[in-house]
């Protein structure tokens, strides 16, 4: 009997593998095109090199020193680009693991028009395979929306543990569960109708359009435009991988959490564009239920969350084999640098040219709500800011500030050192500063 159950396994899992395989060699995903790569860089929050340091290395991530990254079915490219991109002037690995030729060969070409032909080793097949003995070890591995996509994710989850360093992270992507309630009802009415993982064509793209936009108002498809805006311009690759795949398995926290942590991992964070969506304490803090949530397991506290929201369609977030991998961000020996987020939007001339007491920038996340990040301002914080350039280590910044008279007017010496703390926790729990230990160098230099 235990023989007839492992086959079965092994047969399972050799038919999913063979269907996923065909799909992506019929529709690379995410459709991209190699000639226009030198337009733009796409941004993957996931995989920004200051972030893993920050979140899953306590800021002592040192790129000086030889590293490898895995890009475990990196598709056409996006993290595989990414992160060559930042590691191009280390002395870095990354390996790049598809089952698709194709999707890897549009992924290929696009490393080639940037440059970047001698960071990346190519790898056709399926990250099941992976182990110590044909892959060796890596400090990083990114997997995004491929577990999900297996017929059995702990084995995946197993395998990409198998190769990761004992103080090594991951960054990882699975569905989420109640997000995504509509999908997994057109795909249950898909399979209903037989079209679930039918072969790819223009006319049955252009009848599912079609069929999308003839939806009554009270389909939950439509229910969930505001959440799932890009649907409406999703190209063929899209549709077919939200709609037609034939192997999709989503997670709310909680199974999210046990998945993990079978495998001997633990959650250290989620990325900054889903984080508010976790947070029970915005839900429940004025409520008279709040003094029994608060002492309910986190992992149950954030499923309540994302329950209450319906709109987590992603879990985006970063494992290691140890909790609380995060920087303390009370140490001064760090030293602080602005993130790309706050890059993109101009977050340090904004604070220094700011005169009120409460400095504040809104960021519209999904389903348009908004979250508001508020810093406490005074002359102090003001100059902390202005001085920032990922070079100095906070300490030394604050001994700068002290040595000013005019910044310090009014202030006890002891004061100052507890304002600039508060403003840099405010700032790094939205991801709009990050801190490195003085031993590593710049991921920006």
């Amino acid at each position: 009997m235990a023989t007839d159950f492992r086959n079965e396994t092994r047969n399972r899992r050799h038919e999913v593998t063979e269907s996923v395989q065909k799909q992506y060699e019929l529709l690379p995903y995410p459709d991209r095109d190699p000639e226009r790569e030198l337009e733009s860089l796409r941004y993957v929050n996931l995989d920004q090199l200051a972030a893993i340091n920050h979140k899953c290395f306590r800021g002592q991530l040192d790129l000086s020193k030889p590293r490898r990254v895995l890009v475990a079915g990196g598709g056409t490219g996006d993290s595989t680009v990414f992160l060559a991109e930042q590691l191009r002037h280390f002395p870095a690995e990354v390996v790049h693991v598809d089952l698709s030729e194709r999707a890897m060969n549009i992924a290929r070409r696009r490393i080639e028009k940037r440059g970047l032909t001698d960071k990346v080793t190519w790898r056709q097949g399926s990250l099941l395979d992976l182990a110590p003995g044909n892959a060796g070890f890596f400090d990083y591995i990114n997997c995004v929306g491929v577990l999900h996509h297996l017929d059995d994710p702990s084995a995946g989850l197993a395998a990409l543990n198998s190769v990761l360093k004992p103080d090594g992270a991951m960054g990882l992507m699975v569905y989420g569960r109640y997000g995504r309630t509509a999908i997994y009802q057109m795909q249950r009415l898909l399979t209903l109708a037989g079209l679930q993982g039918a072969t790819p064509s223009p006319e049955l793209f252009a009848e599912f359009r079609r069929f999308l936009n003839k939806l009554p108002a009270t389909n939950w498809q439509q229910h969930g435009k505001t959440i799932m805006t890009f649907i409406k311009e999703a190209d063929d690759s899209e549709l077919y991988d939200l709609f037609f795949h034939t192997c999709d398995q989503a997670y709310s926290v909680t199974e999210l959490v046990k998945l993990l942590n079978t495998s001997g991992l633990h959650l250290l964070d989620f990325t900054n564009e889903s984080r508010f969506f976790y947070q029970s304490r915005h839900i429940f803090r004025d409520s008279p239920w709040w003094s029994e949530i608060s002492n309910k397991p986190v992992a149950e506290q954030q499923e309540m969350a994302e329950i209450y929201w319906g709109c987590v369609i992603k879990h985006a977030f970063w494992a290691a084999r140890e909790p609380d991998r995060q920087v303390n961000t009370t140490q001064l020996n760090l030293t602080p640098g602005w993130s790309e987020l706050s890059r993109m939007v101009n977050v340090r001339n904004s604070i220094v040219a700011h005169q009120a007491p409460v400095w504040s920038i809104d960021f519209q996340i999904r389903g348009g709500i908004k979250v508001t990040v508020n810093v406490d301002m005074s002359p102090v914080v003001r100059a902390f800011c202005e001085l920032i350039d990922d070079q100095l280590s906070t300490g030394e910044i604050i001994q700068q500030i002290k040595q000013s008279a005019s910044l310090c007017a009014g202030l006890a010496e002891s004061d100052i050192t507890p304002m600039i703390q508060k403003a840099v926790r405010s700032l790094t729990d939205h991801d709009l500063l990050f801190l490195r230990h003085p031993d590593t160098v710049s991921i920006r230099s």
